[in-house]
């Protein structure tokens, strides 16, 4: 093993091709890296002898022989090629070429192993699909340290193509473009953080981009691609740089990273490792010849990540870590990484999905999403941007627009905009250079409490977010508030009030000054709390075709408000529940209690198209207003169940456990008493939910006639499509899905989740509901809007559209 610590120069790249055609691996190492990671990378790679320069020779550790290129004459050298007779061994594609560190998980740097067999893949590859010619002018900007920089090399040199060595202090912006402006650079393999930082009009020459390293954002391409080839590429390091690559990208079109290159097999798995379905997210693994032989004395490691394709093959798979999806044109959409996932609010957040609908803006070049803790000791997200030269556009009005475009937990709570893109040695974004989010509102921002309850209100805030102030405009969950925290908060206010405050009100007026409004418009605490037990319940505003909720068989829709919150901002949610919890009629048929909620549904939206979703019995019950909306000729667009089982013959009575489970709060075994589930509600909300005893009592005799009637029922058909989603954890014999096809005319859409019964509503559940409910709803709404005007006909087939 023959260690490299030289800069970027002409060099380092006689250096690495030195190394390979004597038959020995290299292992690259940057002279400017902390004397300690020096050390361990030279120690654990056992390298003996190594090449360096003057300039770094001193800051290099004794222990290993060093050749200083620049104190020894090599001119007299052998110039005949050297071939096996002169190597120790015969060289074999199978022997490592390369030992290359990259970051470990723990702080340890692990070594990976690639072999001759995979580079010759890439050579090939690279020949074939970029097209390189020797007129070419291919840039060397990646440090000697990341194997991007081979990549560069083999793109140049195995197409007899010039290779332009860019000088080692150079990473981007003006520097950069004035290099490759200078040398004619016609080729460039750069890092999205990198091509922000240039303008295209300072590079002419540059006509051919190979994009890779990081998420390329659409507004990248939207000011490249116009006169130029910009492809994205991917690949890891265990992979020998590269497993796919896209076409040449076009403005407006979805930016993916291709297909699998020669070779090379893709696999998207669930959690399970189950393949996803089209369009949802899953991690990546990939087989083929460019795979690494390992991590260098890492076995264990080795053994995680290298793994048996889980399909029976026995072939070796790599697992990326990073999450895509396959699109319907079979190319792989790039989501991010497993390790850039963030609990914001409980809900499982991708910081991909907010860079892109950041980068979505016209003025916004460049944008990275990390998760922070805010000095409320809650997580939330905070961004930085970068802004185009001319742009006249303020953090704030960026933030305006991404909240009309991500549900309210993604909305970053800070944004600071960058003047200059920190970089590390490898060009990507220099992530521990950027600076710590200010939570304080800007100067200007920020508005002074007018009257007694706003100051109240402001300071509650500030105390329970742990900051020093708080402007009546500023927003409880952009300042790191969460529902949990709202149950801490809202009592607070309650007891400073002398009455109670409906945790709920925090959702729907989360600024002092709405909150403020609110609580001196003359609505009682009580009549708040009595809206919550009302048969429909709104779950979220807004002015679209709303989605009806229908409760589970403890009767309450509430356990759906993360569901409702994850929709699109303007589409409006209604929960239904059990009437006997407001005091009203017990039914002792399904079909009585689905007229009831086609009632109730009518009442806010008299015609369709009608959107309906349930979870477990209120799947059955989802069903029956599905019939009866379409006996009375009207159009039912969606029929989404969740888990729901048609056979409810041995369904166990609904009890206080249930009750509190759907609401989110395992309970040890046993039954709790009615009492002891309102004060388990009360010490979890901080009170604020209302439910007391009575409310619990009434809602268990519902439930159980509701139960009752489940078992008696015999539904009639539906005669349009569904979708159906399974807990695959909580899979039967005979799956659920299989007594619908009955009672369903249509097609049945099947989606298997990762979860079990109980977890079809958590916040890692909905994800994927969101994901293929959310395009039914879009393709829905864009029907409505294509043909306009709906007139429904009693004998027409569900879902006919007339002008």
């Amino acid at each position: 093993m023959i260690a490299l610590a030289i800069p970027r120069s002409l060099e380092s790249v006689t250096a690495v091709w030195a190394t390979v055609r004597s038959g020995a691996a290299f292992v690259p190492v940057d002279p400017t890296y902390p004397a300690d990671r020096i050390a361990f990378m030279l120690d654990d790679s056992a390298a003996r002898i190594g090449i360096t320069v003057a300039a770094h020779r001193d800051a290099l550790p004794d222990e290993v022989d060093w050749l200083v290129l620049d104190e020894i004459d090599l001119t007299d050298g052998p110039v005949a090629p050297i071939d096996d007779a002169d190597r120790p061994t015969v060289l074999r594609p199978d022997h490592p070429a390369y030992l290359i560190y990259t970051s470990g998980s723990t702080g340890r740097p692990k070594g990976v192993a690639v072999t001759h067999r995979g580079l010759a893949s890439l050579a090939r590859e690279e020949r074939d699909r970029l097209q390189v010619t020797a007129a070419a002018r291919v840039s060397h900007l990646a440090s000697p340290s990341f194997d991007a920089s081979i990549f560069e090399q083999m793109m140049a040199l195995c197409a007899a193509a010039a290779l332009v060595v860019v000088p080692p202090h150079v990473y981007g912006g003006d520097e950069l473009a004035a290099v490759l402006r200078a040398q004619r650079v016609s080729h460039a393999f750069i890092t999205p953080t990198a091509l922000a930082s240039l303008d295209p009009d300072s590079v002419p020459e540059l006509h051919t981009l190979l994009v890779a390293g990081e998420a390329l954002p659409p507004e990248l391409v939207a000011r490249w691609a116009v006169s130029r080839q910009v492809i994205d590429a991917y690949g890891p390091t265990e992979a020998t740089i590269m497993t796919s690559l896209g076409d040449p990208l076009t403005v407006g079109e979805p930016v993916t990273i291709g297909t699998p290159s020669r070779g090379f097999r893709a696999l998207v798995l669930d959690g399970r490792l189950q393949p996803a379905p089209v369009g949802v997210a899953g991690e990546l693994y990939v087989a083929g010849p460019g795979l690494a032989r390992g991590y260098h004395d890492r076995p264990a490691l080795t053994a995680a990540r290298f793994v048996p394709d889980p399909t029976g093959t026995g072939e070796r798979m790599y697992r990326t870590g990073d999450l895509v999806r396959w699109t319907a044109d079979h190319r792989l959409d790039y989501v991010g990484r497993t390790d850039f996932q963030v609990k914001i609010r409980g809900f499982r957040v991708e910081l991909g999905e907010i860079d892109a609908a950041l980068t979505a803006h016209p003025q916004v070049v460049f944008a990275h999403t990390l998760g922070h803790t805010a000095p409320s000791g809650q997580a939330v997200p905070v961004s930085y941007l970068r802004l185009a030269p001319d742009a006249d556009v303020t953090a704030a009005e960026v933030k305006t627009f991404v909240a009309q475009h991500l549900p309210p937990h993604m909305v970053p709570a800070v944004i600071t905009v960058l003047d200059d893109i920190p970089f590390t040695p490898a060009g990507k974004l220099d992530r521990a250079a950027l600076p710590a989010p200010d939570f304080t509102a800007p100067a200007g921002d920020y508005r002074a409490p007018g009257t007694d309850l706003e100051k109240l209100v402001t300071d509650l805030f500030a105390e329970h977010l742990g900051l020093d102030r708080v402007g009546v405009d500023d927003d409880f969950f952009d300042l790191g508030g969460t529902s949990l925290l709202a149950t801490r908060l809202l009592p607070a206010l309650g007891e400073r009030l002398g009455r109670r405050v409906p945790i709920a009100s925090i959702f729907t007026h989360p600024t002092p000054a709405e909150l403020a409004a609110h609580l001196s418009s003359g609505e009682s605490a009580g009549s708040g709390i009595d809206k919550a037990f009302r048969v429909l319940v709104p779950l979220r505003p807004g002015t679209g075709t709303a989605l009806f909720c229908i409760h589970p068989a403890a009767g309450l829709a509430w356990p759906y408000s993360t569901l409702a919150h994850r929709l699109d901002d303007d589409r409006p949610v209604y929960g239904l529940q059990l009437p006997a919890l407001s005091g009203g009629p017990r039914h002792d048929t399904i079909t009585a209690l689905a007229r009831h909620y086609v009632r109730e549904i009518r009442r806010v939206q008299p015609h369709g198209p009608y959107h309906l979703l349930g979870w477990s019995l209120g799947g059955v019950v989802a069903h029956a207003v599905a019939v009866e909306l379409r006996r009375a000729g009207e159009i039912v667009d969606t029929l989404a169940l969740l888990d729901s089982h048609l056979v409810v013959g041995a369904s166990p009575a609904v009890g206080t456990r249930d009750m509190l489970r759907d609401l989110g709060l395992p309970v040890d075994d046993g039954e709790p008493s009615f009492e002891h589930a309102a004060a388990v509600l009360d010490e979890a909300f901080g009170g604020g939910t209302g439910l007391t005893a009575a409310h619990l009592e009434r809602l268990h005799a519902g439930s159980t006639d509701t139960a009752r009637a489940a078992r008696r029922h015999e539904p009639d058909t539906f005669d349009g499509d569904a979708l159906f989603f399974t807990a695959a954890r909580s899979e039967t014999p005979v799956p659920a899905v299989a007594a619908w096809h009955n009672v369903i005319a249509g097609e049945i859409h099947q989606y298997r989740l990762d979860c079990d019964h109980h977890e079809m509503v958590s916040a890692r559940a909905v994800e994927t509901i969101i994901a293929v409910l959310s395009a039914r709803l879009t393709e829905s709404d864009a029907a409505l809007r294509r043909w306009g005007r709906i007139e429904v006909h009693a004998a027409g087939r569900n879902g006919d559209r007339r002008n």
